[in-house]
C-alpha cells in the first residue's frame, strides 16, 4: 500500500494523463462539474484497484455487443447488498462506460434487468439525479434500452421521469415480459449470460401463467365473453404441474445459493 503521499501523487498524475488525452472530459466540467468530478475520482480509484468490490457485486457490467454491434452496459440492481455505497457504484458505472460513450463516442444498448420479489434500493429521486447528471452523449448514444421482466414499481418510476425525460427515450424504450424477447436485440451468448435465477424466474412465470389459464373460473369468464382458450400445456405422464413458489427466488435465497456454488 502506498503512503499517502505517494498516493497523492499517482493520482494526480492518472488526472493529468486523463485530461490531456481526454479534451470531451475538459468541454463538459462547466455543465456537468459532477459528472466530471465523479469520473476523475472513478480513474483514482481504478488505477488503485479500488473497484474490486463492484466487480464482484455484478451489478453493472460491460456484456460485449448486440446484433448491431453496439457495446452492452447490463444492470443487475437485484445484486444490491442492503449496505452498498450507491456513489461508489455510480462512479464505477460512469467510469466503465466513459470511454466508450463520450470519449468515443460510440452508441450503445442498455440492459435493466429487474428482481421484482425485492423492493428497489434505487429510488425515484436516484434516476432523477443521474438522469440530470449525466452528459448529453449518454441520451443521445444510448440507441436501446431493455428492461426484463418489469415490475409495477419500475412502471411507476419510468412514468414519472416521463416528465423528466426526452419524448425520444420512449422510442428506444423495450419492456421484456420474457427473456426470450431480448433476442430482437441482443445475441444469444449475451442472452445466455444472464444470471440463472432469473432464467428460472422466466420459467416459473410460464408456469404460473399456463396454470392460471387452466382455473375453471376464468375458462368460464373467457367462454362467456367468446374469448379463445390457450391450449393447456400436458404434464409428463403422472407428473403434478409444478407450483409457483416465490420464496425460491427471493434474493436472500438466492445469495445462498449462489455461495453453496
Amino acid at each position: 500500500v502506498l503512503p499517502d503521499a505517494p498516493r497523492m501523487a499517482a493520482s494526480s498524475s492518472v488526472l493529468e494523463v486523463q485530461a490531456a488525452v481526454d479534451p470531451k472530459l475538459q468541454a463538459l466540467s462547466g455543465d456537468h462539474a459532477e459528472y466530471v468530478d465523479l469520473y476523475k475520482k472513478g480513474a483514482v480509484l481504478a488505477a488503485e484497484a479500488a473497484f474490486a468490490d463492484m466487480e464482484k457485486m455484478d451489478v453493472v457490467r460491460r456484456s460485449g455487443v448486440d446484433k448491431h454491434g453496439r457495446d452492452v452496459y447490463m444492470f443487475i440492481p437485484g445484486n444490491l447488498p442492503e449496505d452498498v455505497d450507491l456513489n461508489k457504484l455510480t462512479t464505477y458505472a460512469l467510469w466503465l462506460m466513459h470511454d466508450c460513450v463520450v470519449s468515443q463516442g460510440k452508441e450503445y444498448t442498455a440492459v435493466w434487468v429487474c428482481n421484482n420479489l425485492l423492493d428497489s434500493r434505487l429510488s425515484f429521486w436516484w434516476f432523477r439525479r443521474i438522469y440530470k447528471m449525466l452528459p448529453h452523449a449518454y441520451h443521445k448514444q444510448m440507441r436501446c434500452v431493455c428492461v426484463v421482466h418489469p415490475s409495477i414499481q419500475v412502471r411507476a418510476i419510468l412514468f414519472f421521469l416521463s416528465y423528466v425525460v426526452r419524448h425520444s427515450f420512449w422510442e428506444k424504450l423495450i419492456y421484456a415480459d420474457r427473456i426470450e424477447f431480448l433476442d430482437e436485440v441482443l445475441k444469444d451468448e449475451t442472452i445466455a449470460s444472464l444470471p440463472e435465477e432469473y432464467k428460472d424466474y422466466d420459467k416459473a412465470l410460464d408456469k404460473a401463467m399456463y396454470s392460471a389459464m387452466e382455473d375453471p373460473a376464468l375458462k368460464q369468464m373467457a367462454g362467456m365473453y367468446g374469448m379463445a382458450s390457450m391450449p393447456a400445456m400436458t404434464p409428463e405422464p403422472g407428473a403434478e404441474p409444478a407450483a409457483f413458489d416465490e420464496s425460491h427466488f427471493h434474493p436472500d435465497n438466492l445469495r445462498q445459493r449462489s455461495q453453496q456454488q
